[in-house]
């Protein structure tokens, strides 16, 4: 895929802060029920591709309708989305494996358990069905939602799949690795997963998790534009970042 495209960094389940951001980005929301379990569809009418980050679920207000919209407009074709650590938290809790209840996972399970069974089992078909990074642009440019090193590009497993979605870690603190500043390339690569206050390229890479969920804001990048659109966060949900882990 070629685009042009509009990413979107990590959502946390704060729905009317993406439904602020897409009306900026020109996409058109088809009717919904906000209390309904159907898909939500939009489209923009330039036939822009979005594609998320990843992390969409697990400590804002309304997990549920950021996946009903996810969901809609994969199978509409209107949007992309890769695998972030809470998503996959999140996809092995309801394949009923014992996970950690932490880091906002609790508020997704809420959710679910206030949801029809037919919904929880369509919520895990889709996150089962996701990708844990895309090469666009003929592999000029890589989106994933923690990091990705230039030689797993093409590879698959669990190690590839571990980076990308929770991003290298120290194996004595557990703290995360800051891995961007020594990025050399050959690509560029857009990712989010942990929280910083405005978003910037360095070193060909891009951050797009500008803590909505904390305070700050929903940011999304048009591409090839390279022009940045924030929508600020109407509160902070959720007061302690912690590691996101």
């Amino acid at each position: 895929m070629s685009g042009p495209f509009d990413f979107i960094g990590d959502v946390h389940g704060c729905f009317d802060e993406l439904l602020a951001l897409l009306d900026r980005l020109g996409y058109q929301v088809a009717p919904f029920d906000p209390k309904g379990e159907d898909p939500i569809t939009a489209r923009h009418p330039q036939g822009r591709l979005l594609h998320f980050v990843g992390d969409l679920v697990d400590r804002g207000p309304n997990s549920k309708n950021v996946l009903r919209l996810a969901m809609g407009m994969q199978a509409a074709g209107t949007a992309l989305c890769v695998m972030g650590n809470h998503d996959d938290r999140f996809m092995r809790w309801l394949k009923g494996n014992e996970v950690q209840i932490a880091f906002g996972l609790e508020t997704s399970i809420a959710e679910m358990r206030a949801s029809s069974p037919a919904f929880n089992q369509a919520v895990m078909a889709y996150l089962k069905s996701i990708s844990y990074y895309h090469a666009l642009d003929g592999g000029a440019l890589v989106v994933t939602h923690a990091g990705l090193r230039s030689d797993m590009l093409g590879a698959t497993g669990q190690a590839v799949r571990a980076y990308c979605c929770y991003g290298p870690v120290h194996r004595e603190t557990g703290k995360r690795i800051h891995w961007a500043p020594q990025w050399t390339g050959p690509f560029k690569v857009i990712y989010g997963h942990t929280p910083i206050d405005q978003a910037a390229w360095l070193s060909d890479t891009l951050n797009l998790d500008t803590g909505c969920v904390f305070g700050g804001a929903l940011t999304a990048l048009r591409w090839p534009e390279d022009v940045l659109v924030s929508q600020p966060s109407s509160f902070d949900f959720y007061a302690d970042a912690g590691d996101g882990l």
